[in-house]
């Protein structure tokens, strides 16, 4: 029975020395378990947790954004600059003569001077009494406004040069042509008068000058 308690008392002092000489083994074991579970745990919370963007990754994300909303709207300026615009159809020379009326000596040019003064004129001056410029030959006086009205001003220009050669080409008896002070053919050059109707006037019409100051200061300048 001494022996048994004596065998007892010796193991568990070698039990202690070990523990004694070696505590740090122990407890590293311990820890590296801990860590391993701890370690499992993290992997599981991270693949089920949603991932949130870094500051770096939101702006290059909001950079590509811009990039591609900017490119979206080249393109969409770019198809609706490179769409065709109807081409609108100009009237011809046939076209404006079919749409006037235009009596023997009954044609008054003007150029530089203002359509309201050539209006004007006619209304001072007796001898121009059945005289009427190019804008109130129509027959119909809104035909003219789809070659000028919402269309450029190229166009409008075009329109005009053609209706004025119709109409000087149509011009019969005597015309004639409201000029600032001046003699002979001596006027503003480029005009349409100067470019358009001068050279277009048919043989056997009268020319005779006249300006807005002046009734009775009037010049033959071509010989019907």
């Amino acid at each position: 029975m001494q022996i048994l308690t004596l065998l007892s008392t010796i193991l568990l002092a070698l039990l202690a020395i070990t523990s004694i000489a070696n505590p740090i083994a122990i407890r590293n074991g311990d820890l590296g378990a801990e860590v391993a579970v701890l370690d499992t745990r993290a992997k599981k919370t991270s693949a089920a947790s949603p991932k949130v963007p870094t500051k770096t990754t939101a702006k290059v994300s909001s950079t590509a954004t811009r990039k591609q909303s900017a490119t979206s709207i080249q393109k969409t300026t770019a198809s609706r600059t490179a769409s065709p615009t109807p081409a609108i159809k100009l009237a011809t020379i046939a076209d404006c003569k079919a749409q006037m009326t235009v009596g023997k000596d009954t044609t008054l040019f003007y150029s530089v001077v203002r359509s309201q003064v050539a209006r004007d004129t006619i209304e001072k001056y007796p001898y121009l009494k059945n005289y009427v410029t190019l804008r109130s030959r129509w027959k119909n006086p809104k035909w003219p406004d789809q070659f000028t009205v919402g269309v450029s001003d190229t166009t409008a220009k075009k329109f005009w040069d053609t209706a004025s050669q119709a109409l000087a080409e149509m011009s019969s008896g005597t015309a004639y042509v409201l000029l600032p002070a001046g003699k002979g053919t001596e006027w503003k050059k480029g005009t349409v008068w100067d470019r358009v109707e001068w050279p277009n006037l048919p043989k056997g019409l009268k020319v005779i000058r006249i300006n807005p100051d002046d009734p009775n200061a009037q010049e033959v300048i071509r010989a019907g």
